[in-house]
């Protein structure tokens, strides 16, 4: 991509300016005359204004010039215009492209992104050129790169994300039975098993179920026929009456009457339910269990183990440190000192010894040659203690980074050790203690469904359901009371009918009141299964609603470990995939600007051979066969290493149309040898890139 020409009608303290470019454009005018701000307007006109960084509209002309211009530039052989205007907001701007005169839309107003692939601000890292680059070097050129390779800081690290990532992949697979996955197993196929144990009294339950309600449809046709029964014995009861006795019969029937309706007001508290004593006491035990396992979770609540936050190394660092601490603890003796010693005696003696006797050259040649050797020595020896301290003080601070500076180091590392196993084992033993916990919470909210059930069928008004309980207990005994009073007036009305009325309605009525007794025999035998079966159904309830509970915690922890599974897949596919995104980077990024940059620094410096960087851009090259890295150079000559590094990214990232670059005074620093040779390889590069080149100082200038 080449400029060909710009207009600006007015930008910042520029206007009605127009611009021609060649293949190198060199503009060389004072500081302050508008280089930067022709820079800025190029950048502009390929970009627009950025909505983020209000900065854009300082350019705003200091007259009343149109704010914009005009730029044309030639891509893939043909030759556009682009024509923008700004105003003082985003929606003010205006854009238009033209291609042979006639209005264009083969790019959109993102054009530079359109024609780079790359957004404004990488775009601006990789072309634009100013002397502060060069105190910035490969780590700046190292930014660039990552700008373009990673959207986010947190991934520019490539080890540090992968090793992120294998530790989230441990997380999951670990089969010490303590991570994600084999704990979910785990937990299914306990459950699984509590399943199948509990799949009986599943099928018990339905059966007993089926069963209550066969007596209790049972006991309503049995209860329809006493009733006729019962109205067929009053009227045979009415026909044995006499005068001589109506006046008893009547004080017994109305007697009979005030017990019918204490009955029928037991029934009205009973809401009709056929129960017994021994089903309410069911309930009432299941009241005393609520309040016993309340009692015992309030326990346990308190039982929790205090943990502590403080935060500890892994035990990979602690066992790394502790190595290390040992390693550097072992004595030091350094044969150098004794050396050193030595030599300075031996120095000092023979310089003694050569004045005695006058001068004497080879005398005084070992003396010297003695004392080289001590201070050598010395140094040397300097140096290993040095590097000693300093080990021993990284163990100094990596105990007082965790709070155990006032242990010993060898106690330090003992007391880390016992803090993380503390550790580890508080969160274990609260971790199942609060799975017991919610064992017993969910056997409290059971029970506490059962009672609840049971009582909101006779009333949904009980505050307390402890003493609701009682007195529907005390309700069914007057009952009972009632009915054996009742039986009792029958049979007294039965004998004054039997010694004062007709054989034969004696007789019929007699057979009556036996069809009627042996009906409320099966109807009591019925309410007994019932009373039987509701208990062993109460039981069973239980054990199915546990069954259920368990379906649904298979179903969810089914749930869980497929999403596990898929988490752990995708942490798979995503490490494999940063890997080998790795290694196309390396292929198609690092390969071609290393090949660049070899080319350069070769052409720069004929001397230099086997010139090449790492990943982390640290160059190197070969002298005499010994491998040396550009902090060997002088400082001009690493300032055109650090640029012929940004050549090779500008190659390597553009492998077809090269975009032009903007050298703004970048060259300063240079001595007037690095510059000549600067000219020279822009000289070389303006074959395949355009160059705009701006300085201040006619020195400075590309052209003898």
């Amino acid at each position: 991509m080449k400029i060909r020409s710009l207009h600006i009608s007015g930008f910042g303290n520029v206007k009605e300016q127009d611009c021609n470019f060649s293949q190198i454009t060199q503009i060389i005018s004072e500081n302050g005359s508008g280089k930067t701000t022709l820079a800025n307007f190029i950048e502009i006109m390929l970009y627009g204004m950025n909505a983020k960084n209000t900065a854009d509209r300082d350019f705003l002309p200091w007259n009343n010039s149109v704010f914009g211009g005009t730029m044309e530039f030639e891509s893939n052989g043909q030759i556009y215009k682009v024509e923008r205007t700004f105003g003082q907001k985003k929606s003010d701007d205006t854009f238009k492209l033209y291609k042979d005169g006639k209005q264009s839309f083969d790019y959109s107003e993102e054009l530079g992104l359109e024609l780079f692939n790359l957004d404004r601000e990488s775009f601006h890292r990789i072309c634009f050129f100013d002397q502060t680059d060069y105190q910035k070097g490969k780590v700046f050129i190292s930014e660039r790169l990552n700008s373009v390779i990673c959207a986010t800081d947190e991934f520019n690290n490539f080890n540090s994300i992968c090793k992120k990532i294998e530790d989230e992949i441990k997380e999951y697979q670990n089969r010490q039975n303590r991570k994600k996955i084999p704990t979910v197993k785990q937990n299914l196929f306990d459950t699984e098993i509590e399943l199948r144990n509990l799949s009986d009294k599943k099928d018990e339950y339905f059966t007993l179920k089926n069963s209550l309600q066969e007596q209790k449809e049972k006991r309503e046709k049995q209860k329809t026929l006493l009733s006729a029964y019962e109205k067929e014995r009053d009227e045979l009861l009415k026909q044995l009456s006499s005068s001589k006795v109506e006046a008893k019969i009547e004080s017994l029937k109305q007697a009979r009457q005030r017990i019918v309706q204490k009955i029928q007001k037991s029934n009205e508290i009973l809401n009709e339910n056929t129960i017994s004593e021994e089903q309410v006491n069911v309930y009432i035990k299941f009241c005393d269990d609520v309040e016993k396992k309340t009692n015992e979770l309030n326990s346990l609540s308190k039982s929790f183990l205090p943990v502590s936050e403080k935060p500890l190394p892994s035990d990979e660092e602690i066992e790394n440190a502790e190595n290390f601490y040992h390693k550097t603890s072992k004595s030091f003796f350094s044969f150098f000192l004794p050396l050193c010693i030595i030599f300075t005696l031996l120095s000092l003696v023979l310089f003694a010894f050569s004045f005695i006797k006058s001068v004497n050259i080879p005398l005084l040649i070992v003396a010297v040659i003695s004392t080289i050797g001590a201070i050598i020595f010395g140094v040397i020896d300097y140096k290993k203690h040095a590097l000693i301290k300093r080990q021993r003080q990284s163990v100094t601070d990596f105990l007082g980074k965790y709070g155990y500076m006032n242990y010993s180091p060898s106690s330090a590392f003992q007391a880390m050790k016992s803090d993380r196993i503390s550790q580890t084992q508080t969160h274990n033993q609260n971790r199942l203690l609060q799975e017991e916990i919610s064992n017993i919470q969910n056997e409290i909210s059971s029970l506490n469904g059962r009672i609840d059930r049971f009582i909101y069928s006779f009333t949904n008004s009980a505050t307390d359901k402890l003493s609701f309980l009682y007195e529907l207990k005390n309700v069914i005994k007057i009952k009972e009371e009632n009915l054996a009073e009742l039986k009792d007036i029958d049979k007294e009305i039965l004998k004054i009918q039997s010694e004062n009325g007709n054989e034969n309605l004696k007789t019929e009525y007699q057979n009556k009141l036996n069809q009627i007794k042996l009906l409320k025999t099966e109807i009591d035998e019925i309410d007994e299964n019932i009373s039987r079966l509701s208990s062993l159904m109460a039981v069973a309830l239980v054990d199915s609603e546990k069954y259920d509970n368990l379906c649904l915690k298979k179903q969810a922890l089914n749930g869980e470990l497929l999403q596990l599974n898929k988490e752990k897949e995708i942490a798979e596919k995503t490490l494999e995939y940063l890997k080998e995104a790795k290694e196309n980077l390396t292929k198609g990024c690092y390969e071609p600007l290393k090949k660049s940059l070899k080319k350069y620094c070769e052409s720069l410096f004929p001397t230099l051979s086997g010139v090449t960087c790492d990943e982390d851009f640290n160059v190197t090259f070969l002298v005499n066969g010994m491998i040396k890295d550009s902090h060997s150079l002088s400082l001009g000559q690493q300032q055109l290493v650090n640029f012929s590094l940004r050549l090779g990214l500008i190659d390597s990232l553009f492998d077809k149309e090269k975009p032009f670059i903007i050298i703004d005074d970048a060259f300063c620093p240079l001595d007037e040898e690095n510059f000549n040779l600067c000219k020279k390889l822009l000289k070389e590069i303006s074959k395949t890139l355009q160059i705009i080149y701006l300085t201040p100082h006619r020195s400075r200038s590309l052209t003898d």
